[in-house]
């Protein structure tokens, strides 16, 4: 559970003038009541329109022997690329939906991992977000490109990295040509 900033009053909501104006606040809830919106609408029509009509439906095909394989597979590629335009609004309602429930709770504006309150810039740009961008970042930062996966620790010949691997890849040394170029 993320601490309470010391700027929450002690009935756990945001007091005025000290973190957000009233008036801030309810522009970020119109902001997300219209996202909210939005988003219900684009789920609304996937689901009736394009998810909502079988395969055979919706390819208007009596049978698919008569069909190439790639016409069909055309068709599952666009319906499996519906379904992950669907989920990831899902997703964002339900960030929209408890960005809602952290004005009504008070805890709007306050990140859910250090405590500190998130940047009016931020929430102007993701209304949504429950983190600081410090926080974000540390959540984003890309690991070390040099750990190698732990399936190779398995690996044996012909499949597994040797020394002479390191010798003779171009990879390894950049600005020069590949090991069977070179003289």
């Amino acid at each position: 559970m993320a601490r309470l900033p010391p700027a929450l009053s002690s009935a756990g909501r945001w007091a005025p003038g000290k973190n957000m104006e009233k008036w801030q606040l309810e522009r970020f809830k119109q902001r997300l009541l219209d996202e909210r919106e939005e988003l219900t609408g684009i789920v609304d029509f996937m689901e009736e329109d394009s998810l909502g009509i079988s395969l055979k439906d919706s390819t208007g095909e009596l049978s698919t022997c008569d069909n190439h394989p790639a016409d069909i597979g055309s068709e599952v590629f666009e319906r499996s690329k519906d379904f992950a335009l669907r989920e990831q609004s899902l997703i964002a309602l339900a960030a929209v939906d408890q960005a809602l429930q952290r004005i009504k709770d008070g805890a709007y504006g306050c990140c859910d991992i250090c405590g500190k309150k998130i940047g009016l810039e931020r929430l102007e740009a993701i209304p949504s977000t429950t983190r600081c961008i410090q926080c974000q970042e540390e959540e984003e930062k890309i690991p070390d490109p040099n750990i190698r996966p732990v399936e190779e620790e398995v690996l044996t010949l012909p499949f597994a990295r040797t020394n002479i691997d390191a010798d003779v890849t171009a990879l390894d040394r950049p600005g020069m040509p590949p090991a069977g170029l070179m003289q």
